[in-house]
């Protein structure tokens, strides 16, 4: 396995220009900090690297959602169970297609299904403690992105996902080839659904966190009223 510092030069090269990656990866950092286990690393605040959101961390041991447990006041609307949410004025239903057309940054308390297909025209976050199930899920809008947060697992059915995927606690299952666009981050992947279904996992650089022109359109102003369900306002 590359160390720390394989990855970051990996997951960085052609990030914010045209995408072309070489190998091995040009090394970004000083030659003294090759190879680094990553089991003392310093998260900044800020992209630009001010501050320290999380200081001398292992990053084998590291759980990003634990931090925004403690205080989910950051997010608009909170759920306590997925028929609540999907009843909400968040999204409609046309032809046995959801349709999410309202931004939002949402939790919901347990599991979440969003099968069997799903699009969506406005950016959202859609955060559920327990599993997630995702089935076609697609944009209409080029500008709009989506991130599924799942507190365990996730399972994909087979069905086109246009969409960032985030189960830093679980894996990811699947029924049918995977094709999804974004991007991918479990703790668990496991090689047999690769061998029995196959698939693909597209990079969607609208994701790229070191290019500032992707990161600045992710911005998303939600206003009230809101639909029934427990309202942040700070």
């Amino acid at each position: 396995m590359p160390s720390y510092n394989g990855l970051y030069d990996q997951m960085y090269d052609g990030a914010g220009g045209t995408g072309v990656k070489k190998f091995p990866p040009p090394r970004r950092l000083p030659p003294e900090d090759y190879p680094n286990p990553a089991t003392t690393v310093t998260i900044p605040r800020t992209l630009s690297g001010e501050g320290q959101r999380y200081p001398s961390v292992d990053l084998a041991a590291f759980d990003p959602l634990a931090k925004f447990e403690q205080s989910r006041s950051h997010l608009a609307y909170e759920f306590p169970d997925q028929a609540s949410y999907l009843q909400s004025s968040l999204s409609t239903i046309k032809d046995g297609v959801r349709h999410f057309d309202r931004p939002h940054h949402v939790y919901v308390e347990g599991d979440l299904d969003l099968s069997p297909a799903a699009d969506y025209s406005c950016s959202m976050i859609i955060w559920a403690s327990g599993n997630v199930t995702i089935g076609r899920l697609t944009r209409t809008n080029p500008a709009a992105r989506c991130l599924i947060i799942a507190g365990k697992d996730v399972r994909a059915t087979g069905q086109p996902i246009e969409a960032g995927v985030l189960a830093p606690r679980g894996q990811l299952s699947w029924s049918g080839p995977l094709r999804l666009k974004g991007f991918l981050a479990v703790d668990r992947l496991e090689p047999e659904h690769f061998s029995a279904d196959g698939g693909t996992i597209d990079y969607d650089t609208r994701f790229d966190p070191a290019n500032p022109v992707q990161w600045s359109q992710a911005y998303s102003v939600v206003l009230g009223p809101g639909p029934t369900g427990t309202v942040h306002t700070q």
